[in-house]
């Protein structure tokens, strides 16, 4: 895969989920991991005051996605997920900053990822997250997750 240029990089639009999307990030979270949320979670998410569902568009797709809950200064990032082939791009990335610098006055994000997810865990450390403690048995299976946080300064 060869680098997008970066008229390409621009074309990317990170903006809070509409309800008329939810069924396509359920298509692609489905694409993506063994369990997952529905068309209806999702819905319901968006519907919470403290839910935050973010997409990240190109030009004629959805890309990507996370969903968190905002409790006071704390996000507590959910899921996220990016179409394979928009991997390696920096979309990830941007999306998750993005929605860290519109969500103003976070003291702290926090996560939980499969123990043998080591890609996703090299990425959340590379993003300033770091191993905060252990969840024997969190996910269906049995499989433990590995807890990542980040301080953030105040951003009023």
């Amino acid at each position: 895969m060869s680098e997008p240029t970066a008229a390409t990089r621009d074309e990317l639009a990170i903006r809070p989920a509409r309800f008329s999307e939810c069924a396509e990030i359920a298509a692609l979270a489905a694409t993506l991991m063994p369990e997952t949320w529905s068309e209806a979670q999702l819905s319901s998410e968006i519907a919470l005051p403290e839910g935050r569902v973010w997409v990240a568009r190109g030009a004629r797709a959805l890309l990507g996605f996370l969903v968190a809950r905002r409790e006071l200064d704390e996000l507590h990032v959910l899921l996220t997920g990016v179409e394979p082939a928009a991997r390696r791009r920096g979309t990830a990335s941007r999306l998750f900053r993005a929605v860290l610098e519109r969500e103003r006055g976070l003291a702290r994000v926090h996560l939980e990822v499969r123990e043998s997810n080591a890609g996703a865990q090299a990425f959340y450390r590379a993003l300033g997250l770091h191993s905060s403690g252990h969840r024997p048995r969190h996910y269906p299976g049995g499989e433990a997750a590995i807890l990542m946080s980040r301080s953030l300064e105040s951003r009023g």
